[in-house]
């Protein structure tokens, strides 16, 4: 499942994972699940780590989790201006959505898609993920 949002301060559309930043008490996990719960009002008992990705020239990084068997817990509950809307697609969408232009993920994510991509390498990654 992905996002597909309107922010306040923009015009465009776009789809990205559900995410943020993290708090300065959390661990990743639980600002992961966090994310998850403010902007989907999803939740799942099985979260776990898939990749960290340091930002290149940045002192920063950015953790990926997966979220399977994802369920609601109550409806969404946004800030004023902000438009997020729940999508499922399937996973080769999402890796034609991820190479787009119109997705919004860092950088080396990206890069890190393509390299399975060229590499045939993605139905590794969509093993770990459907399994």
């Amino acid at each position: 499942m992905l996002s597909r949002q309107q922010q306040a301060h923009r015009d465009d559309t776009f789809f990205s994972f559900f995410g943020g930043f993290l708090e300065e008490w959390e661990e990743p996990i639980d600002a992961a699940k966090r994310e998850l719960m403010e902007e989907s009002w999803m939740t799942s008992d099985n979260i776990f780590f898939l990749k960290r990705f340091e930002k290149r020239g940045f002192n920063n990084y950015s953790n990926f989790f997966v979220a399977k068997n994802v369920y609601k817990v109550a409806d969404q509950n946004l800030d004023s201006g902000e438009r997020i809307e729940i999508v499922s697609m399937t996973f080769d969408e999402v890796i034609d959505l991820i190479i787009s232009k119109n997705f919004r993920v860092n950088l080396e994510f990206s890069t890190y898609i393509m390299n399975l991509k060229i590499n045939n390498k993605l139905e590794n990654l969509k093993e770990l993920l459907f399994d």
